[in-house]
């Protein structure tokens, strides 16, 4: 292969990676913003269900940093065809796919466990419904936004000698008030919806990282492909 063609293709896969590099400072920024909105959604769950849930927000968002920053050195080490930046740069690409490997298993393991995490908080918060401000208002966000009453039904207010409160049931009409006998009462218990909704999220988290994890290893590969034709270029001369 003549020298023309050599550096033909590295130019070629230089500009390949120029292109990744910015689709991938693109993903670090959509990361660290989807992380702040599903803190923001979290947000309201936190009094009741403990800070624990905050958790993989708060990785996206650190992942998305990383990933920005990267792509930012990763451009930098392209454009000046610098063996050891492009090395490090797909170094840190690999240590960042194996956290995020790691991230998804534990995610998984939390959405296994959740109804076993959750379920003390709930009695808690039910139980502080009258006497604590903080928590009424969380549980009555819960019980709208979901569309659920109680922990497992609306018999649990009853049980714990509490009338079921408005949150319970859709609209009501002025005067009306919720009860067993109302058509507008939720039958779901609120710890069947949580699960449900923290599932659904993990799904899509799940997602977003696999989407992710393949436009690294693209990454890694271009990075490597790079760094091989720079360091043959260096032995040539």
């Amino acid at each position: 292969m003549g020298s023309g063609q050599v550096e033909g293709g590295m130019k070629c896969i230089k500009w390949l990676m120029m292109v990744f590099n910015f689709i991938f400072f693109i993903v670090g920024l959509l990361l660290v913003v989807c992380g702040a909105l599903i803190m923001t959604q979290f947000k309201v769950y936190v009094t009741v269900l403990g800070s624990a849930f905050n958790a993989a927000p708060i990785v996206i968002i650190v992942v998305g940093v990383i990933i920005f920053l990267v792509a930012f050195f990763g451009c930098c080490g392209a454009w000046k065809e610098n063996y050891c930046m492009m090395m490090c740069f797909a170094a840190v690409m690999i240590l960042l796919l194996i956290m995020q490997v790691a991230a998804a298993i534990a995610g998984f393991v939390m959405k296994a466990k959740v109804r076993q995490v959750i379920t003390a908080p709930l009695q808690e918060a039910l139980k502080s419904y009258n006497n604590a401000t903080e928590y009424r208002t969380v549980f009555d966000t819960i019980q709208t936004n979901l569309k659920c009453c109680g922990i497992e039904s609306s018999a649990d207010w009853i049980k714990d000698g509490m009338s079921i409160p408005k949150s319970c049931c859709s609209v009501l009409s002025a005067g009306e008030k919720c009860g067993v006998a109302s058509n507008k009462l939720y039958k779901k218990g609120c710890l069947d919806a949580l699960d449900s909704w923290i599932g659904s999220n993990v799904l899509i988290v799940a997602g977003v990282a696999v989407g992710v994890a393949f436009v690294q290893l693209i990454g890694i590969m271009c990075a490597c492909c790079l760094g091989r034709a720079i360091k043959k270029e260096y032995d040539v001369v």
